[in-house]
């Protein structure tokens, strides 16, 4: 079995390939709850919001407990969804919803 050696831990491959499918199961969380949401913009706010929590907590991070091999905590995955939402809000079609109990579907064109 291979082992990667990090900053003098030996960590079995067993532990990090399956961390690896962690974003694209983000993404897809993202993708359906954006689909699902009433509100986009309130929806992309906290994702924001949550971005820039994150930056701000790496360099807390980075500043405060530095490695001593000079490696960095870079985390940005809540910055990716929130890009991915903003391009998702400008470039999506008409929404699909439902008119009323029991009738067809209708599209409800977005401002």
């Amino acid at each position: 079995m291979k082992y990667i050696k990090y900053g003098g831990i030996n960590e079995c491959n067993c532990i990090t390939l399956p961390g690896r499918i962690s974003a694209p199961l983000f993404l897809f969380a993202m993708a359906e709850g954006f689909s699902h949401i009433h509100d986009r913009k309130a929806y992309l706010k906290r994702l924001y919001i949550a971005s820039v929590l994150m930056s701000v907590g790496n360099d807390l991070i980075n500043s405060y407990l530095p490695h001593p091999n000079g490696a960095m905590v870079i985390n940005g995955m809540f910055a990716t969804l929130f890009i991915v939402g903003l391009y998702m809000e400008k470039n999506s079609p008409a929404r699909i919803c439902a008119c009323g109990s029991g009738q067809n579907p209708c599209m409800i064109k977005r401002p």
